[in-house]
């Protein structure tokens, strides 16, 4: 037996992060913050993929074919929010762009050497801090979450999108 199926990328990377936020809240509610910094790394990783899953949705949706996923990030998002009415979306261009530069960051770094200036108290310097880790706090991660999830509705008002946006479907193709 066959099936013809619609898969939905985007939607799997919304559920781990709704997944990982709840799972950070309730780690500091109860205080256990050991290790919570990689929690947040991880949480701002996925909302890094699910926003560009989210511009490729959009592409792929609008342009179909000529959508080039190879151009660059920003180049793709020039080209994709004109066509969704997301002026309502408080910061969506800024957290797009802020979250792009994580995903760079933390998926593409280059080796480099940096020269530095030590100072005398503990928490003015730290030779591994990556600019990145600025963005790891709740707050941050919860604001990036509903702008996204805000961005993704409107995209799903879209009669190009609906097709493509909320469902996962399985038919028989026999």
């Amino acid at each position: 037996m066959k099936y013809d199926t619609k898969r939905r990328p985007h939607r799997d990377l919304e559920t781990l992060v709704d997944y990982q936020l709840i799972r950070i809240s309730e780690r500091l509610e109860e205080g256990d913050c050991a290790g919570i910094n990689h929690d947040m790394t991880a949480c701002l990783l996925s909302l890094s993929l699910w926003a560009e899953s989210l511009i490729n949705l959009g592409g792929f949706s609008i342009f179909r074919e000529r959508f080039k996923e190879k151009d660059s990030y920003h180049k793709r998002v020039e080209k994709i929010l004109p066509n969704f009415d997301v002026n309502d979306i408080e910061k969506l261009r800024e957290i797009l762009a802020e979250l792009q530069t994580a995903r760079n960051s933390l998926a593409h770094p280059k080796p480099s050497n940096i020269e530095v200036t030590v100072h005398e108290g503990r928490d003015e310097f730290s030779v591994f801090d990556r600019d990145y880790r600025r963005l790891l706090n709740l707050d941050f991660l919860e604001k990036s979450n509903q702008v996204l999830e805000d961005f993704y509705f409107t995209m799903c008002e879209h009669p190009k999108v609906k097709d493509y946006g909320f469902i996962e479907t399985a038919v028989q193709a026999d």
